[in-house]
C-alpha cells in the first residue's frame, strides 16, 4: 500500500465522505489550528482530495466539530454542521450555510444524529453536555428529549424488528414511573423522557453515559419510552 500528500496546507481536524462518493468523488474536511486561524475552517474536494475549496461562506468565525451527511445527499445535497455551540445546515453540499440552532454559549453540541429516514421523516438529534434534543420538522423547533448526567453517545437507527426473550428484557420506564422505585442517584443518570412534544417513532436508539458511571439504554419508539439496559450503581 502506498500513500498520497493530497494537501498539506493546515491541520485536518476531521474528514468526511460523501455517501454517494463512489460517484460524487466528495469528501470535506474540518480544519484546526492552537497557533493561529487557519484561512478556512472548512473545505471541500469534489475530485476525490486532488483539488480543495473553501466551504465556509455562513458558518461565521469558529471550528468546525462535525457534519453529517443526508442519506439521499446524492440527491438533496444537504450537510448539517455543528461548531461547539451552533447548528448549521446547507441544501447546496456545503456553498452556502444557514444557522438552523443557536442555543447560546452556555450550551456545549457535542453531535448531531440523523434519522435514517430523514428525508422523510425530517428528523433530527442532537446532544449536548447535559441533554440529547430532538426535532421533527427539520431543525425548525427542538423538543428536549433527555436531560440529566452530562455527556452522551446516540446512535439512531431503523426499529429494530426481532426482540430479545423476554426473560432478557428490562422493564420499559416512563418519567412518572421513575420516582416509585429508583433511587435519587439513579433518576440522576436515566433519561428524563417522554416530556411535552416528544413524539413516538419508529426509530431505534441506543444511548450510553460514558465515564465512570456508564450506562446503557435503549428506546424502541424514537425516545418516548426508554429501556435501561444497563442500569447505574447506585450510591453507597
Amino acid at each position: 500500500m502506498t500513500w498520497q500528500v493530497l494537501w498539506d496546507a493546515s491541520g485536518v481536524r476531521s474528514l468526511f465522505v460523501s455517501p454517494a462518493f463512489a460517484d460524487d468523488q466528495t469528501v470535506l474536511a474540518a480544519t484546526w489550528s492552537w497557533q493561529e486561524r487557519p484561512p478556512f475552517w472548512l473545505m471541500a474536494s469534489t475530485d476525490g482530495g486532488r483539488t480543495w475549496t473553501s466551504r465556509e461562506n455562513g458558518l461565521g468565525d469558529s471550528p468546525v466539530e462535525g457534519l453529517v451527511f443526508s442519506p439521499e445527499f446524492a440527491r438533496d445535497h444537504v450537510l448539517f454542521a455543528q461548531t461547539s455551540n451552533r447548528l448549521f445546515r446547507s441544501r447546496d453540499a456545503g456553498l452556502n450555510w444557514e444557522v438552523v440552532l443557536d442555543p447560546g454559549s452556555d450550551t456545549r453540541i457535542t453531535s448531531v444524529v440523523l434519522s435514517p429516514g430523514y428525508v422523510s421523516d425530517h428528523t433530527l438529534f442532537l446532544t449536548t453536555y447535559g441533554s440529547v434534543m430532538v426535532s421533527y420538522d427539520d431543525a425548525r423547533n427542538w423538543y428536549v428529549l433527555v436531560s440529566g448526567g452530562s455527556n452522551y453517545d446516540l446512535v439512531v437507527g431503523r426499529q429494530l424488528t426481532s426482540q430479545r426473550p423476554e426473560a432478557e428484557q428490562h422493564d420499559t420506564l416512563t418519567p412518572d414511573e421513575l420516582s416509585s422505585h429508583l433511587s435519587a442517584d439513579q433518576r440522576q443518570y436515566f433519561p428524563m423522557a417522554g416530556v411535552f412534544g416528544v413524539r413516538s417513532r419508529a426509530l431505534s436508539l441506543f444511548l450510553s453515559t460514558p465515564g465512570n458511571r456508564t450506562s446503557y439504554y435503549r428506546s424502541q419508539d424514537g425516545g418516548a419510552t426508554w429501556n435501561c439496559l444497563i442500569p447505574p450503581p447506585e450510591s453507597r
